[in-house]
């Protein structure tokens, strides 16, 4: 393995991580409804009483064993980047969230839907990227990845329906437990974008011959 481009994938992951840890904190400042996986990650955290990115560590290792179950184990190494990468952004989304946009207060309507829609495009723009250079994936993402690849169908088609059974579910707890409702038009736009950006991105980053480049995983 090449140290150089192993070492230069890497720092690129963790600061596309970084990025997208910020893009979840942005919506959730907005106040104006977060994005499907988001909304489920946060009706559970309220649920069992503990902070957004502890819950998005505990339902991304969920799907960190579905994609173990899917690729036949065969793929140690990326399982175990992937460990890392569920850590470290429940650590970066409970860093930005409750210690940086805490104390942070949005003026008017206008702001909050400003910051939705930079949210959704940072997250998603970083997230494709992530898959792209395809070392420290989301076990989300990898996962619907997988499903079009066995399937023949279109990623965005798959993370759409993750999306849709996200909502339902944050809809449930919602409902049979009266807590705050997350699910608004934020969520709605969210839907409608975040599978979008990624599934655009994504084909134009893996045609980048730099970034095919860097790939460790082939």
């Amino acid at each position: 393995m090449n140290l150089k481009k192993f070492l230069c994938n890497l720092a690129l992951s963790l600061m596309a991580f970084i990025l997208t840890g910020l893009g979840t904190s942005m919506s959730i400042e907005g106040a104006i409804g977060i994005s499907s996986f988001n909304a489920l990650n946060y009706s559970l955290s309220n649920l069992f009483q503990m902070k957004i990115g502890t819950m998005t560590i505990i339902l991304n290792l969920l799907f960190l064993f579905l994609y173990i179950v899917l690729t036949k184990g065969k793929f140690i190494v990326k399982y175990v980047f992937q460990l890392i990468a569920v850590s470290s952004i429940g650590i970066v989304i409970n860093f930005f969230t409750y210690n940086i946009f805490d104390k942070m207060e949005v003026g008017n309507y206008f702001i909050s839907v400003m910051y939705l829609v930079c949210g959704v495009f940072i997250g998603g723009i970083s997230v494709a990227f992530i898959l792209a250079l395809d070392t420290m994936s989301f076990p989300v993402e990898a996962f619907c990845l997988e499903i079009t690849n066995m399937k023949n169908i279109k990623f965005s088609k798959v993370r759409r329906l993750i999306d849709i059974i996200s909502v339902s579910v944050s809809l449930l707890i919602t409902l049979l437990f009266s807590y705050p409702l997350v699910i608004r038009e934020g969520t709605v736009v969210s839907l409608l974008l975040f599978s979008t950006v990624i599934g655009y991105f994504h084909e134009k980053f893996v045609k980048i011959e730099a970034i095919r480049n860097l790939k460790i995983f082939i």
